[in-house]
């Protein structure tokens, strides 16, 4: 990707960053489902996967663990798009024991039950985890959405997605709220 267009993609992810929840609030929850929606995918132009080069017609494979809507936002946000060239696949899952390939996996708040175990399960493995509760990077998330000031944030552990062998760029990491973990 040329120096430009990640330019213009780390000003669009500087743009929503600052929605603020009153305006989320106002609109609908339906608003606020895009709005992360729209991080996800901007996420997967961000973050690089051990051998992705090898694998470019493989798709981008963002996931949702359990039933939430994001879902569906997720569909319409990545419709037509690509990243890095990759097709993007949108992947919905029930169980821990369904998750197979995915890059990066959305755990929602109806999920906080099961995330300690899922974080667990996937540690070491190259895949993104995102999540929406309290104290997710303190479970070994990747990525935590906040509310910080009425406004829909995210901070990262770096940690985690060294042992995964994620490489986070320095543009996604200039606009987390916070970076906690070993930061190399």
């Amino acid at each position: 990707m040329r120096i430009i267009e990640r330019m213009a993609y780390c000003a669009c992810l500087l743009g929503s960053a600052v929605f603020s929840v009153a305006a989320i609030n106002g609109a609908s929850e339906d608003v606020e489902l895009r709005v992360k929606a729209a991080y996800l995918l901007n996420f997967a132009r961000f973050v690089e996967w051990p051998g992705t080069s090898a694998e470019a017609s493989e798709p981008v494979v963002i996931a949702v663990l359990g039933h939430d809507l994001i879902g569906a936002a997720l569909e319409t946000t990545v419709h037509g798009k690509t990243v890095r060239g990759r097709p993007i696949k949108i992947k919905r899952y029930a169980s821990l024991e369904q998750i197979d390939r995915c890059d990066i996996l959305f755990i929602p708040r109806s999920e906080a039950k099961r995330s300690r175990p899922v974080l667990g399960d996937l540690s070491g493995r190259p895949i993104l985890t995102v999540g929406e509760t309290d104290g997710f990077l303190e479970q070994g998330g990747v990525v935590e959405f906040q509310l910080i000031d009425e406004t829909l944030r995210f901070s990262i552990n770096v940690a985690p997605a060294d042992r995964a062998g994620l490489k986070i760029s320095s543009e996604l990491l200039r606009v987390a709220y916070s970076i906690t973990g070993k930061h190399k």
